[in-house]
């Protein structure tokens, strides 16, 4: 055999041992040419000076304000001195309600609030200072509110010194009757006025957002997120010298100096400097490699799985069934689940095709179908099997696609990040989203199917794709992408119907229930890129356990979280579009999968734009996958180092625990609101007599089921409802939910112009108005001593209580179930009006406790 024998060439592989970390970061620095040491000190200099100067240009606080009118109350002049209603600033009433706000803001004291006359001297002027402009105007239009709130108090402490001043002038003899009458109706508008207690100044509706006039404050406010407050410039200086560390040390991991050009960044880049030099192609049968040892091909991936890699498999994911079925324990139905539960339960077939949400949803119809005649609402558990076997069935799926493109292991690693995918918990745990579920399951079916090549695989992507779309509208996106690898490929006209038959089924279906269906929310093109940035952005850096949802939501590191997962989608963005461009990476797979993503997110935005929900876990869920199964598909035939698998086995365990973490905090947020609801409905059963028909059960947690619906859906199917002796042992916020439903069902206050003839009472009080208290006459009179506020505690007799007062008012709180008292009933009596407070008998016969507070004499009968 005559002639050159081919060598062999290898790709430079970019793995990083354990044990090469700390010598190349000892001995790069010394080897560093002095191109790079200056490129290094640039970055540097760029990263801390920049930001200094950035944050040198911003404003360190802005000053909001709104206009306060002072108005006259009855017979009380307007109050027109500033430092009078600065003085209200020390109201331990109005810290109290400000609390809150000042330790979500950051206000520690009131030394920054200014109050002064406008020129016209029509109004006064309420200042404050903080560090951001939203922050700024919602303490000012709280602290207004609170002023006036004040005033109020203030105005009803003076007028019962008023009305204490009358009634010792009516005492005294001789008086005149002219006089004696003049003072009868100044009481009488005393009385009225103490009713109302209206405040004593009027704020103004609208409350301006401070002006940004510097050009860093702007951009900031341009970002995307809150806008931020300045940071230290020291802070921001030392934050940018740790990322140039970090940079640099990353530089000497990943291309250390002296590497050859295939490892530089321009060559990872696919740069034309940094591209070696094709090889001479070598001959089928006389390739060799330079040590004289024929070169073998690469093998293919094994299409099947060994019996080991099977029983581990099934034991995977029988674990993570296990951990998913445990992490959302104790959860009822919720949100949109309750639509199905209401308006899904008769025949027909409008039962089965009505859009919900604008969206076919046959299939979970049908599964939730089945469960009703089986399971009914008695038990939640077989809902959330369903669900998770759904999930299960993702991550078979996606493992088997990716073990035919990368082989097993690192198809293992690959699906890892999903096994239990804490950012998108929703579609996990909610059985509502069986329909998003089954879209997935049929759009990864039809791709297994369809790489098959055959006449049967064909058929059965057909099928799939039927059921995608008939799932939910992600089906769409699916049948989109594979639309897109069928008109790929030379036999297009051949196979067309793989994609037409299902099309032409959906749009039958779309023309008889869905064209004229009413929308929930208007459709907003123009916002649809905004959503998909973001939702794109939240699925990638989710998928390595940091999620930008309500899992992170409202912690210090959220914004900055937000700005790197946007930053690290654009640069990966700007990778795989050069690679793409630049090598033969771009196959009908690629360009299907692509398509499903990018219409995904931008169909998404149109529809659901208006909700602000683009990190919802239904939206997070979906796009992980495809995420997955595209790098599955661009980095096939592929083979990885040990180094690299080693590295790769690190990221996917850690990516994986965090997205544990994050599925268990999902699961007690479930929770907590399935015992809140469970709770509520447990009310509405025990007050099912005296409950309103049209009573909405939970506007937030049951999306606006009224008690009708409710009772006609448990009296077919059985009840999800807290028992009462369950009830009884809930969580302090549950049994409070639990008392403010049977109140507004079960109390009622009667007022009477005369005493109502009772039998005397047999209450027994307790607290410290038990001191004062007398029996006369059968009934209890309290008589605390001058300017001291009591409380006395009492159980509600089923009969009620008659409660009359003089010359004040008394403070109705009451509780059932719950350790806390409901707010206050304000129960203004007096002498003549006597009030009925009566609690009406219902299911339960556990007693109602009531709480009065007065620091004026007041009888109970």
């Amino acid at each position: 055999m005559t002639g050159e024998v081919p060598t062999r060439t290898e790709r430079p592989r970019f793995d990083v041992a354990v044990r090469d970390v700390v010598p190349r970061l000892r001995e790069g620095p010394r080897r560093e040419s002095r191109r790079r040491r200056v490129a290094w000190v640039a970055v540097a200099a760029l990263l801390v000076l920049v930001p200094v100067a950035f944050n040198l240009n911003r404003q360190s606080s802005f000053t909001a304000s709104v206009e306060l009118y002072p108005v006259s109350a009855g017979p009380y002049t307007p109050i027109r001195d500033p430092a009078w209603y600065r003085r209200l600033l020390g109201d331990p009433d109005l810290r109290l309600q400000m609390r809150p706000l000042l330790a979500r803001a950051g206000f520690p004291e009131y030394g920054d609030v200014s109050l002064h006359w406008n020129y016209p001297h029509t109004a006064m002027i309420l200042s404050g200072t903080a560090d951001t402009p939203d922050d700024a105007r919602a303490f000012v239009r709280a602290l207004g509110l609170q002023i006036a709130g004040a005033t109020g108090r203030r105005l009803a402490g003076r007028v019962g010194i008023d009305l204490n001043h009358i009634a010792v002038a009516l005492r005294a003899r001789p008086i005149h009757r002219a006089v004696a009458r003049r003072l009868v109706r100044q009481q009488r508008e005393l009385l009225a006025l103490l009713q109302r207690a209206p405040g004593r100044v009027v704020n103004a509706r609208r409350v301006d957002r401070p002006r940004l006039t510097r050009w860093a404050d702007r951009v900031a406010d341009a970002m995307p997120g809150a806008f931020p407050p300045r940071p230290a410039i020291a802070w921001a200086a030392v934050s940018g010298l740790f990322v140039a560390a970090a940079l640099w040390a990353i530089g000497l991991l990943l291309f250390p100096p002296g590497a050859p050009a295939a490892l530089s960044l321009r060559g990872l880049l696919g740069g034309r400097a940094a591209r070696p030099r094709a090889p001479p192609r070598p001959r089928p049968r006389a390739a060799a490699a330079a040590d004289g040892h024929p070169v073998q091909p690469l093998p293919p991936p094994a299409t099947r799985l060994p019996r080991w890699g099977r029983i581990a498999g099934a034991v995977v994911l029988a674990g993570v069934g296990l951990f998913v079925l445990w992490a959302g324990r104790g959860a009822i139905f919720l949100g949109d689940e309750w639509a199905f539960v209401v308006d899904r339960r008769g025949g027909g077939l409008d039962s089965y095709l009505q859009p919900q949400n604008e969206q076919l949803v046959l299939l979970p119809v049908v599964a939730f179908k089945a469960l009703f005649a089986t399971v009914g609402l008695d038990h939640y558990q077989p809902y959330r099997v369903a669900i998770a076997l759904a999930h299960l069935g993702c991550v078979a799926l996606v493992f088997t696609i990716a073990r035919r493109r990368v082989g097993t292991l690192p198809a293992a690693l690959l699906s890892a990040p999903i096994l239990a995918f804490g950012p998108g918990w929703q579609a996990i745990m909610s059985p509502i989203n069986l329909g998003f579920l089954g879209s997935v399951l049929g759009g990864l079916g039809a791709m297994l199917a369809l790489d098959r090549g055959t006449r049967r695989g064909d058929r059965a992507a057909c099928g799939l794709l039927g059921v995608s779309l008939a799932s939910s509208g992600l089906g769409l996106c699916f049948a989109l992408g594979a639309a897109v690898e069928v008109l790929w490929g030379r036999d297009r006209r051949e196979r067309a119907w793989i994609v037409v038959a299902p099309l032409f089924v959906f749009a039958a279906w779309h023309l008889g229930f869905n064209l004229n269906h009413e929308r929930a929310g208007p459709l907003q093109p123009d916002r649809a890129p905004e959503f998909a940035f973001r939702a794109a952005s939240d699925a990638f850096t989710s998928l390595f356990g940091l999620p930008l949802g309500v899992e992170t939501a409202g912690r210090g590191y959220h914004r900055a979280l937000e700005l790197l997962s946007f930053a690290a989608f654009v640069a990966v963005a700007a990778v795989l579009t050069r690679r793409l461009r630049r090598s033969a990476r771009l196959t009908p797979r690629v360009a299907m999968l692509l398509t499903t993503l990018l219409s995904f997110w931008l169909l998404a935005g149109v529809a659901r734009a208006y909700t602000h929900q683009w990190y919802a876990g239904r939206y997070v869920y979906p796009a992980g996958v495809l995420i997955l199964v595209l790098l599955a598909e661009l980095v096939r035939g592929v083979r990885l180092g040990r180094r690299a698998i080693a590295l790769a086995a690190g990221l996917a365990i850690l990516a994986a625990a965090l997205n544990a973490n994050w599925l268990v905090e999902g699961g007690d947020r479930r929770r907590a609101d399935s015992e809140i609801l469970a709770a509520r409905l447990g009310a509405v059963e025990l007050a099912r007599w005296r409950i309103l028909p049209t009573y909405g059960v939970d506007a937030e947690r049951a999306n606006s089921v009224l008690a009708k619906d409710y009772f006609a859906a448990t009296d077919d199917l059985g009840s999800p409802a807290m028992s009462p002796d369950r009830l009884a042992r809930a969580s302090r916020t549950a049994r409070a939910s639990a008392d403010s439903v049977l109140a507004s069902a079960d109390l009622r206050i009667l007022r009477f112009r005369a005493d109502p003839g009772r039998s005397p009472t047999r209450v027994r009080l307790t607290g410290s108005a038990a001191r004062f208290a007398k029996r006369r006459n059968g009934c209890l009179s309290v008589r605390p001593p001058a300017g001291l506020q009591v409380s006395a505690r009492l159980t509600l007799p089923v009969q009620g209580i008659v409660l009359r007062a003089r010359r004040g008012n008394v403070v109705v709180r009451v509780r059932r179930y719950g350790s806390t008292y409901l707010p206050p009933t304000q129960v203004l009596t007096s002498r003549r009006r006597p009030q009925l407070i009566l609690a009406l008998p219902d299911l339960s016969s556990r007693p109602w406790i009531a709480k009065l507070q007065s620091s004026r004499p007041f009888r109970i009968c």
